[in-house]
C-alpha cells in the first residue's frame, strides 16, 4: 500500500479523556491550588485588605472552567526539583517593532511538565504554577489584555488533548477556552488562528516521517479545526493530505531554540538575574563499603540536601550510574578505581548550569545487572547509594 493510499485516522468527537495519570495529577493540583485559593485568600483578606492582584492566588470566572494559578512564588531555576525552560516570553523590549502584545513582561516556562507563568510587576519578578499538566505550545494575544495559550503533553496519545487558555486581564487570571483531541498518536500542534469575532482554526500536522506514518497507518498532511465561540466547540478535523517530501531542514532545530529576537531572551537574563544564589556547599569526598552482594557508595558535602538538590539517572552502553548534586563548590575532577564486582570506577567531575555550580558522581558499573537499589539522603548533607545484582 503506498503513502497516498493510507487511511486517515477516525476523529472521535466530544470532550477528550485524559489518561489515569493525568486525572491524578490535575487533581492533586487542582485541590492544591483550590485549597490555597481558598484559605490563602481568606487569610490575607482577613489580615488586610489589598488591591495587589499579584499578591493573592487568583482564577479567571470567565469561560467555562476556572484555571487555578497557584500563590506568587519567589524567584527560582528549578521547578519540583526540574530544570525551569523558557518557552515564550510577552512584553519583551526584544518583541518590540513586532505584534507581540505589550502586557507586563511575563515569561511561559516549563519544568517536567510544570507550566508555570513568570510575571514582572513593578521590577518586581514573581512565580506561579499554573493547575494543569503539559508545556506550552502557542503563546499570544489581540492585544495587551486578551490572551491566549496553548498547553500540550509531551506523551504521544491521541487520548492527551490540547488545551486552550485564555486571558481577559492581561495574564493575571485564566480561564480554560476548551480542550481539543488529537487526531492521531503522531498528531502535532502546528498551530492557531483566532479572530476577535470568535472564529478561528486549529491546525494539527502529521509527520513527513514515512516510518511513523505507516506504524501509525495514517498518511503525511494537516488536519484543520474550526471554531466559532472563541474555541468552546469545534468543528469536526479536514485532512488535508502531503505528498511532498521535502529536503532536510536543517534550520529546524535553530528556529525551535530559544530565539532572542522572538522569545525576549532579554527578559530571561533579567529573571535569572532577579534569582537569589543558590547556596554554595562543599563536596567533600566519595566512600564506598563492598561486601560482595552490594555496594554501598556516600558522596560526602557539607551542605543541607533534600529531594530538589540532586538527581539521579541509569545510563547504559556501557552501564553505569549518574548523579548531580547542584549548588556544591568545584574542585579537581577525580577518578577512583573500585574494582569490585558491582561497581569497578567512581568518577567525579563538576558543571556549570546558569550560574550554578554542581557535582556529577558516575558509577561505572562492573556488571549489566547492577543497578542502585536505593538512594537517600542520610544524615541531611549526604547521599548513600547502594548497589546490588538484580
Amino acid at each position: 500500500m503506498s503513502d497516498s493510499e493510507l487511511p486517515v485516522p477516525r476523529f472521535v468527537s466530544g470532550r477528550a479523556r485524559p489518561s489515569t495519570w493525568q486525572y491524578a495529577a490535575r487533581a492533586i493540583a487542582g485541590a492544591w491550588l483550590a485549597l490555597v485559593a481558598v484559605f490563602g485568600g481568606s487569610a490575607a483578606a482577613a489580615s488586610e485588605p489589598t488591591t495587589d492582584s499579584a499578591s493573592a492566588p487568583s482564577a479567571a470566572t470567565a469561560g467555562s472552567e476556572t484555571v487555578a494559578l497557584g500563590p506568587p512564588e519567589p524567584p527560582r531555576r528549578t521547578i519540583d526539583g526540574a530544570e525551569l525552560l523558557p518557552r515564550f516570553a510577552l512584553g519583551s523590549d526584544a518583541a518590540a517593532g513586532r505584534r507581540a502584545p505589550r502586557s507586563a513582561p511575563m515569561i511561559f516556562a516549563v519544568g517536567d511538565e510544570v507550566p508555570v507563568i513568570l510575571r514582572r510587576e513593578n521590577g518586581e519578578w514573581t512565580l506561579r504554577r499554573v493547575g494543569l499538566v503539559g508545556v506550552w505550545e502557542f503563546v499570544g494575544g489581540f492585544d495587551d489584555e486578551q490572551l491566549w495559550a496553548v498547553l500540550d503533553t509531551r506523551w504521544q496519545n491521541s487520548w492527551q488533548p490540547l488545551e486552550l487558555i485564555r486571558s481577559t486581564d492581561g495574564g493575571r487570571s485564566w480561564s480554560l477556552a476548551g480542550r481539543v483531541e488529537k487526531p492521531s498518536n503522531w498528531a502535532r500542534f502546528e498551530g492557531l488562528r483566532m479572530a476577535s469575532s470568535g472564529s478561528g482554526r486549529l491546525t494539527f500536522a502529521m509527520p513527513e516521517n514515512v516510518y511513523e506514518t505507516v506504524a501509525e497507518g495514517v498518511a503525511p498532511g494537516v488536519f484543520h479545526l474550526r471554531t466559532e465561540d472563541f474555541g468552546a466547540t469545534w468543528s469536526e478535523p479536514v485532512f488535508e493530505p502531503n505528498d511532498l517530501r521535502p529536503a532536510e531542514d536543517t534550520a529546524r532545530h535553530i528556529r525551535a531554540s530559544w530565539d532572542p529576537s522572538v522569545h525576549g531572551h532579554d527578559l530571561w537574563r533579567d529573571y535569572l538575574a532577579s534569582v537569589p544564589p543558590e547556596p554554595r556547599g562543599v563536596f567533600e569526598g566519595v566512600t564506598w563499603s563492598d561486601s560482595g552482594t552490594e555496594i554501598e557508595v556516600v558522596i560526602h558535602t557539607d551542605t543541607p540536601l533534600d529531594s530538589s538538590s540532586w538527581r539521579h539517572e541509569s545510563l547504559d552502553d556501557p552501564p553505569r550510574e549518574l548523579v548531580r548534586i547542584e549548588g556544591l563548590r568545584p574542585r579537581d575532577a577525580q577518578v577512583l578505581p573500585v574494582g569490585g564486582s558491582l561497581v569497578d570506577t567512581i568518577r567525579v567531575g563538576f558543571h556549570r548550569r546558569d550560574g550554578v555550580d554542581g557535582v556529577h558522581v558516575v558509577l561505572d558499573l562492573a556488571s549489566s545487572t547492577a543497578f542502585v537499589r536505593s538512594i537517600e539522603v542520610l544524615g541531611a548533607s549526604d547521599l548513600r547509594l547502594v548497589v546490588r545484582l538484580r
